[in-house]
């Protein structure tokens, strides 16, 4: 489920914009480190999520007002967007690892409470990595389904031209796309650190499993890397169950070269309208 969230937070700039936003793997480890500073320093953690993934957002919303937007000006390619945005996450990256240091860390303190249910066994962090991923999916979902708003972002994700000719300002719906998509990264983040510990370097492997998990799943809808994701994690975790954690990457990336091969459109590809290919 984190990895469907990254993944459908990752989507929400993509389907609308078409930028590759890798500066959110800054802010998914961004938002960890933020929070692991003010529990630190005896702030409860309602609040210190809270602030963590507001600053998340705010600063997803910084680099669509100051990076992406004045490349969109200047009608710059798809590539000078990725590229920009992989500049910005090595500076994240680096400005954290200046302030924090290198060395992994962890949320959670303590023992952790073990379940068994019919032959699994899971501890407390994946528990609540489950209930708190899968609200935040579905209070996406919710939103964009019975939300005005929602329904021009879904407007802009299918069509931003058509969007920007009937009149509707784009580039507001942009920031909403960007800071909904801070928002998703920075929770996701926070949720992967209590259960799995960080480090500033995290982020970049999360939002490759992201990637692939849009592509198995679909890019041209947001409920494609909801699938993606969850098919994703797992058979990654049935790697670790039968074989080992060492063959995790190597079995995403057979999964990838598959689909990218059989299923380059995903498993819930849509069809383009018949005008549209011509």
């Amino acid at each position: 489920m984190v990895i469907a969230l990254l993944a459908i937070a990752y989507t929400v700039v993509y389907l609308p914009t078409r930028i590759f936003f890798i500066a959110l793997a800054g802010i998914y480890v961004g938002c960890a480190y933020l929070t692991w500073e003010m529990l630190g320093k005896g702030i409860h953690v309602g609040y210190a999520i809270g602030l963590s993934v507001a600053l998340g957002a705010g600063v997803s919303v910084l680099c669509e007002l100051f990076n992406h937007r004045a490349l969109e000006k200047h009608k710059a390619s798809d590539g000078a967007h990725m590229i920009s945005s992989l500049g910005i996450y090595m500076i994240m990256v680096q400005a954290i690892a200046i302030i924090w240091g290198n060395e992994p860390k962890i949320l959670k303190t303590g023992l952790e409470t073990t379940y068994h249910l019919m032959g699994f066994t899971v501890v407390s962090s994946q528990v609540i990595n489950l209930i708190a991923a899968s609200l935040a999916v579905g209070g996406f979902f919710l939103w964009l389904k019975r939300s005005s708003l929602g329904l021009l972002f879904r407007g802009l994700a299918d069509n931003p031209t058509q969007m920007a000719l009937l009149g509707y300002d784009t580039n507001r719906l942009r920031l909403v796309a960007f800071g909904l998509s801070g928002t998703m990264a920075g929770f996701a983040g926070i949720l992967s650190a209590y259960d799995l510990g960080f480090d500033p370097y995290t982020g970049m492997n999360a939002i490759l499993l992201a990637v692939i998990a849009t592509i198995i799943g679909g890019k041209t809808n947001f409920v494609g890397p909801l699938l993606g994701g969850l098919i994703l994690g797992i058979l990654r975790a049935e790697v670790v169950w039968f074989y080992s954690a060492r063959w995790q990457e190597a079995i995403t990336f057979v999964i990838l070269v598959v689909f990218l091969l059989l299923k380059p459109d995903g498993l819930l590809a849509k069809e383009d309208r018949l005008e549209t290919r011509e």
